[in-house]
């Protein structure tokens, strides 16, 4: 089996882990568990998702994408997969434990230097000068400047400064170059580079003015996710800028690749189940826009970190609705998961548990900032709904890639 495919398969365990420690984190909610500390599981489970499911499956599918299919090509990024995986596994073992303290840190660094290697051996190997290779550098440049925020975290632990505005935007720091960087530019390179492989012909002109709002709007989007501790007016007016920047990027860079004119179908989807989950993450890849735009408003900033399910449903709109519905959508156009039984079903458990706990999770918020009736037993039912995600993941890892 291919390096690709490896990895692809080893995120799909990642994707499984997270989902569980998810469940567990709902159970919580309601039923204490002793032998468990919340706050440590938040941990390991927000770092399991973003690093053995999205980080893995985005190089599984950044090697698909632009690295030749020879095993000469992969070599390299076997060193990048071992260190990742002792980060990975490390933070698995130890985070639950600890949470954050010496041994948690020190794989969380493990696995930090892993997506150095990657970032220098991806940057190396692509040659291209298309605009689909500008956004996998931004990308990776962005996954680099995103461990800023861990690196400060330990100094600021150091000077006893937890109780400090500092310490939660180091966190947003790495969160939003996470989210909104690596992930967001990885997945454009990867959408640019089959519309490149196809019969689309770009507006290079307009395509690279696109690009260049769009790294304006992940720089200055920034500013919101410090909004909680209200900083000041000129921090809303950033953060209103780059919202609107990433706006108009999006459309600059799209439209000069016709996506708006041309059938889609020509270039983009083989089958139902892959225009469906295309049009999820770019319909969940619009609601995130929009809430970023609204949360340039102080009072809309204060009033989201206020109910804490507003930033949960958030951030699962990006983790699961924009980053992990396309690459689902990607690995079937690519053949990497099989459009079969265990597919269809793993994706649709997904989507009853993503569509289902996101509508919970925002008019739990709403109800509570509105001071209406909330959903009764509402953690019982998210638990209830939550289950659809470790069994969907499941579905997906026991099914099959093609061969070839």
């Amino acid at each position: 089996m291919k390096m690709n495919k490896v990895i692809f398969r080893i995120s799909l365990v990642g994707l499984f882990v997270a989902a569980v420690l998810g469940l567990i984190l709902r159970y919580m909610k309601f039923e204490s568990l002793p032998f468990l500390n919340f706050k440590n599981i938040v941990h390991t489970h927000s770092h399991i998702a973003m690093g053995a499911w999205v980080y893995l499956a985005l190089i599984s599918a950044l090697l698909t994408a632009f690295v030749p299919d020879t095993k000469s090509a992969f070599k390299p990024y076997q060193k990048v997969l071992w260190v990742s995986l002792l980060g990975i596994g490390g933070m698995l073992l130890s985070f639950p434990i600890q949470g954050y303290a010496l041994y948690s840190i020190t794989f969380s660094q493990i696995y930090v230097i892993g997506t150095y290697m990657l970032s220098y051996q991806l940057w190396s190997d692509v040659k291209e000068k298309t605009i689909a290779a500008k956004y996998l550098k931004a990308a990776l440049v962005f996954l680099c400047l995103s461990s800023l925020g861990p690196y400060a975290m330990g100094p600021l632990m150091a000077m006893k400064m937890t109780t400090t505005v500092w310490y939660p935007d180091a966190i947003y720091f790495y969160l939003h170059f996470q989210y909104n960087g690596w992930f967001i530019f990885a997945l454009i390179a990867l959408l640019l580079n089959r519309l490149e492989k196809g019969i689309v012909k770009a507006n290079k002109q307009k395509s690279l003015a696109g690009f260049r709002w769009m790294v304006l709007g992940c720089v200055f989007t920034l500013f919101g996710s410090f909004l909680w501790s209200n900083p000041g007016l000129l921090f809303n007016v950033f953060a209103a800028f780059g919202a609107l920047a990433q706006i108009i990027g999006i459309f600059l860079t799209l439209s000069a690749y016709g996506i708006f004119t041309i059938p889609l179908s020509i270039t983009l989807f083989s089958n139902k189940l892959s225009r469906y989950l295309f049009r999820v993450s770019a319909v969940s890849f619009i609601i995130k826009c929009l809430m970023q735009l609204m949360g340039s408003i102080q009072a809309v900033a204060t009033t989201s970190y206020t109910y804490r399910n507003s930033i949960i449903a958030y951030l699962h709109i990006v983790m699961l609705g924009v980053v992990s519905f396309f690459l689902f959508h990607f690995f079937i156009e690519k053949r990497i998961l099989k459009n079969q039984k265990n597919v269809f079903w793993g994706l649709l458990l997904f989507s009853i548990g993503f569509f289902l706990s996101e509508f919970m999770l925002f008019y739990q918020a709403f109800s509570a900032w509105k001071s209406l009736a909330g959903i009764p037993n509402f953690f019982v039912l998210l638990f209830c709904v939550s289950i659809c995600f470790p069994l969907g993941a499941f579905f997906l890892l026991i099914s099959k890639s093609d061969k070839h």
